[in-house]
């Protein structure tokens, strides 16, 4: 039998394995940044963090690179036409050519859905004190 001295050293050695595998470590910290944007922060390293996914912050439509319009067809015959991706504009419509993340608005950190606009809260605010 050739698996049975290897197979016996590794029972014999599977307890100060488990032992040194299952040390209870003190210091935990999470694995990701739970304030950090769910979109901008996976693709980009957190520097490049609140650019737009699509257009790497440039504003302009990554499908035609800003020209608005797109050499489609099969080897030796293609032809132009407008890019269906920013509708012929040149501009990134994910974003609003404003090259920032739609999700965080370029600030890189999370932001809920059910956040209420700060003017709004203001406006709220005012109106209450009216009354």
């Amino acid at each position: 039998m050739r698996l049975g001295l290897p197979l016996l050293i590794f029972l014999l050695l599977l307890p100060s394995l488990l032992a040194i595998g299952c040390k209870k470590v003190e210091n935990t910290t999470p694995r990701y940044n739970k304030s950090a944007c769910l979109i901008c922060n996976r693709m980009f390293h957190e520097k490049e963090a609140g650019k737009c996914l699509y257009c790497k912050g440039s504003g302009t439509c990554s499908f035609c690179q800003g020209k608005g319009t797109r050499l489609e067809g099969k080897k030796g015959a293609s032809y132009e036409t407008i890019c269906s991706f920013c509708n012929g504009t040149g501009k990134c419509h994910y974003c609003e050519s404003s090259g920032k993340c739609s999700t965080c608005k370029g600030t890189g950190h999370y932001v809920p859905i059910d956040q209420p606009d700060s003017n709004a809260t203001l406006k709220d605010q005012n109106t209450k004190g009216n009354n």
